[in-house]
């Protein structure tokens, strides 16, 4: 239980401070490549390229909120050392959980197509507000439009049963990327 309460933490903490927690959650990593498409002269997004988060989506929308939250709290002094072995000594974790679904929650609806420049190993995203996303929003926003709105709303769940106030998140947002 341990290690994947470090894990846990590690992520969390990772997500709150606007870095990739790929490191602690290799094993969530998508079997299929990711596609793109050409339209016109304009490289995007293949739509198909989202269905290889579905099983993650739909994994985390299918657990019971009630008995994660109360998992969560059964578990709270060995988050706690987790934390503070992170360097965290008096700080609650909790703070730390909030502010990441914060960030997550931050990441818009895209409603249509995401352009994409080709890179040496990887792709940009040719509409600068969406590239300027932190790292494990750009992550959720790779998931795709349906996949993000089923994240977000299990985020909202656990947000209230937790006893975040619903005006301490933000809103649902959508956007329409710039052709």
């Amino acid at each position: 239980v341990g290690g994947l309460v470090r894990r846990f933490v590690a992520a969390v903490d990772n997500v709150a401070n606007g870095v990739s927690p790929r490191p602690h959650l290799e094993f969530l990593e998508p079997d299929k490549e990711f596609t793109t498409v050409k339209k016109g002269r304009q490289l995007l997004i293949d739509p198909a390229s989202y269905g290889r988060y579905d099983v993650a989506a739909d994994v985390f929308s299918s657990l019971d909120t009630a008995a994660s939250v109360k998992a969560y709290r059964s578990l709270r002094p060995l988050i706690r050392d987790a934390y503070r072995e992170l360097g965290y000594p008096t700080q609650d974790f909790q703070d730390a959980l909030v502010r990441a679904m914060d960030e997550l929650l931050q990441v818009p609806l895209v409603r249509g197509s995401i352009a994409v420049e080709k890179q040496v190993l990887t792709y940009v995203i040719a509409d600068r507000s969406l590239e300027e996303l932190s790292p494990p929003q750009k992550h959720l926003l790779r998931m795709g439009p349906e996949n993000v709105e089923i994240i977000q709303s299990k985020i909202r769940e656990f947000a209230t049963a937790l006893g975040v106030p619903p005006d301490r998140l933000p809103k649902s947002r959508t956007y329409t990327p710039r052709s």
